[in-house]
Parts: C-alpha cells; sequence; structure tokens
C-alpha cells in the first residue's frame, strides 16, 4: 500500500504545472522591426508600406526583449479598427506580455522620392 501511494504522490507532483507569475512577465512594450525595408519603428512613430494589413504588420514587428506582445488596432479617433489594412495616422496599441503596460504608436506611409 505504501508504495501505491508514493507512486501516486509522485505521479501528482509530476503533473503539477506550475502557472506563470503576472508579476514576472515582461513589461515591455517597445517593438522592433523584423525587416525595416517595410516596417519602420522610431519613438512612437512606425512607417509602414502603403496597402500593409494587420496579419502582414504582426507578423513583422515583435517586443524588443521578445516577450510575447498583443496588438490592438485603432482607427485615427481611436476607435476599434474593422477593416483589416492600415492607414495613415492610425494607432496600434500594444500591450506588454503581462497585460498592465500599454503604449501607442502611430502609423505614417513611407514615401518614395
Amino acid at each position: 500500500m505504501k508504495y501505491v501511494l508514493l507512486l501516486f504522490s509522485i505521479f501528482i507532483l509530476a503533473s503539477c504545472q506550475p502557472k506563470e507569475d503576472p508579476k514576472l512577465s515582461s513589461r515591455e512594450t517597445s517593438i522592433q522591426s523584423l525587416n525595416t525595408d517595410m516596417v519602420f519603428v522610431e519613438g512612437e512613430t512606425i512607417y509602414i508600406e502603403e496597402g500593409m494589413i494587420q496579419s502582414e504588420f504582426v507578423s513583422l514587428v515583435e517586443a524588443i526583449d521578445g516577450s510575447r506582445i498583443t496588438f490592438r488596432f485603432l482607427t485615427n479617433d481611436g476607435q476599434v479598427k474593422t477593416k483589416t489594412e492600415l492607414f495613415q495616422y492610425e494607432k496600434v496599441e500594444v500591450t506588454s506580455e503581462n497585460g498592465v503596460y500599454k503604449r501607442v504608436y502611430t502609423l505614417f506611409y513611407f514615401y518614395n522620392e
């Protein structure tokens, strides 16, 4: 009986997954471009190619520390976007991995001279 309880205890302990402490999650909201020809980040301004869509944008940027961040796209008057194409003067709100910190970036098109 002792061995059964011992095996059962080991099984229970092995199956326990520690939960991630939100205090230990990243607070980073600064992003960097993975392709500066298509997305260029400068301070709280982001330059994009005209015609870019949200999913393309998300695939081209990451948090500067590599943590998981979330994005919310806003119109230039602060409403949540319903269209996927990104336009000048619209906003991208980046939320840190721990969900506490937010930073808002403004979008502008690259201009070809």
